[in-house]
């Protein structure tokens, strides 16, 4: 299967920088000299191009931010060589794109163009429109709005024909474009097939028989997070889950009639799930009034907070990562008021209404907003649970943090969680797992259970993990 610029996304968001970097280099292994990106028999291809103009974007994105944050590994590819040819292609793109919106095809482009799903010809729209915004390429958003809105008209998003996993691109990019009331109106018909074990039928009218597109589902399941569906989106999500191999890919289809790579590895299925799995986390944080705002001045959690940041030094800069509505800053800035205070978390509506004098950034666990060791300490309390990758996180949580500075973990211990009632994404730590995790990068770690609530003595509900930051493992992340 040709590489899309999702599995290049997926690959950023979870931190596999070489992957990113290999998928980043495929693409531009099949620049042309006219700007355009073959297919795999070497003739221009507009849905090669139109893919790496999504990827190599982000990509060039995220190669920005790990050299500003001096990520070990950030100096890896050729920044010069990618935006060279990002500009390329787009001006390739751009130049087939008629007066009407077109997409212009001939004889010489990829059989593949003619075949492939007219949704992406939008998604390629969008990425030309949001690249041209960025570089103020006036041509660009020309031919950009004329695609879109070319594609606005011919598609009649609330008429769903064909496999789910050609259709379900369009719905997406209906929300990248703010479209989200009729984003909502198209995924009405696949909400009412949806069946009580949470499947979607692969097309919508059975004529093909009885199968599910994973990747289609998958990506029905963004879309619905992405304009507050919940209910369906969980659903579905919980349909795919078991679905999983044995080697952590997922199938392209299942069912009585599968009929697309049903038996084998599918790249897109994995690769939408990863990126389902990811906006169920994001949607479930969205609102953000549902997390406390204050903590007892006696609960166990808190205690433990105040004697670990009662021994950093004055002047100290602390972040709290995975700070939700500031409930533990809000204590520190009055019981320790020399402290530089940072809240970081993933709802933009906590970071704008933290603590006065606390300093609020919007970032999610894996990509913290915050350069190399630009902090003296830093905790996380009750955040670690909510990352799909719970060491990344923490390998991340210590990246931000100087040598020599101190960190602090507040989690919910794993051996409890089949007891207890918690969303199904959440990935509690293990005691033992998590110290090792610890003593990769940092030294002195310590693991003590700790009260909470009223309660006086330990449950072993949670734990607090206290270390110090290497000097030598400090330096190889720099």
């Amino acid at each position: 299967m040709a590489t899309s610029a999702d599995d290049l996304q997926a690959a950023l968001d979870f931190c596999q920088w070489d992957a990113a970097d290999r998928l980043a280099a495929g693409f531009l292994n099949e620049a042309t000299a006219t700007g355009a990106v073959a297919d795999g028999a070497g003739r221009p291809s507009l849905l090669q191009t139109g893919e790496a103009i999504r990827g190599w974007r982000a990509w060039l994105g995220a190669a920005r931010q790990r050299r500003s944050q001096v990520v070990a590994g950030s100096s890896r590819g050729s920044a010069g060589k990618t935006e060279t040819a990002l500009a390329q292609a787009a001006g390739w793109l751009a130049a087939h794109v008629t007066t009407s919106g077109e997409l212009v095809m001939d004889a010489r482009l990829s059989a593949r163009d003619r075949f492939c799903p007219r949704s992406l010809h939008l998604r390629w729209g969008v990425a030309l429109r949001e690249l041209a915004a960025d570089w103020g390429e006036a041509n660009w958003k020309a031919a950009a709005d004329r695609l879109i809105g070319c594609w606005r008209r011919q598609i009649d998003f609330c008429q769903w024909r064909g496999p789910l996993h050609e259709v379900a691109p369009a719905w997406l990019a209906l929300i990248e474009l703010d479209e989200a009331s009729l984003a909502r109106q198209a995924l009405w018909r696949p909400r009412s097939l949806q069946q009580k074990d949470g499947s979607v039928p692969g097309v919508p009218d059975g004529v093909e028989g009885r199968w599910v597109s994973l990747p289609g589902l998958a990506q029905l399941a963004r879309a619905w997070f992405a304009v507050g569906d919940m209910e369906p989106a969980t659903q579905a999500m919980a349909w795919l889950a078991p679905r999983q191999r044995n080697d952590g890919h997922w199938p392209g289809s299942a069912g009585p009639d599968a009929c697309y790579h049903p038996s084998a590895a599918c790249l897109p299925a994995t690769t939408q799930y990863l990126l389902a799995a990811e906006a169920q986390v994001a949607a479930a944080f969205q609102g953000g009034d549902d997390f406390p705002a204050e903590i007892e001045a006696n609960d166990g959690r808190w205690l433990a907070v105040l004697d670990w940041a009662r021994q950093l030094p004055r002047g100290s800069k602390v972040a709290d990562v995975g700070c939700g509505r500031g409930r533990y800053l809000k204590r520190l800035r009055e019981a320790i008021p020399h402290l530089q205070l940072v809240g970081i978390d993933l709802c933009q509506r906590h970071v704008q209404n933290l603590p006065q004098g606390v300093e609020g950034r919007q970032g999610g666990l894996l990509h913290l907003p915050a350069a190399s060791g630009e902090f003296d300490a830093a905790l996380a309390v009750e955040a670690m649970e909510h990352a799909l990758a719970p060491r990344l996180a923490l390998n991340e949580l210590c990246r931000t943090v100087r040598p020599g500075g101190s960190l602090l973990v507040i989690d919910k211990n794993r051996r409890q969680q089949a007891l207890s009632e918690h969303a199904p994404w959440e990935c509690w730590l293990d005691v033992d797992e998590t110290q090792q995790w610890f003593a990769a990068e940092c030294s002195g770690v310590t693991a003590t259970a700790i009260a909470h609530g009223p309660q006086q003595t330990p449950s072993g509900l949670f734990w607090a993990w206290t270390a110090r930051r290497g000097q030598a493992k400090a330096a190889r992340a720099a």
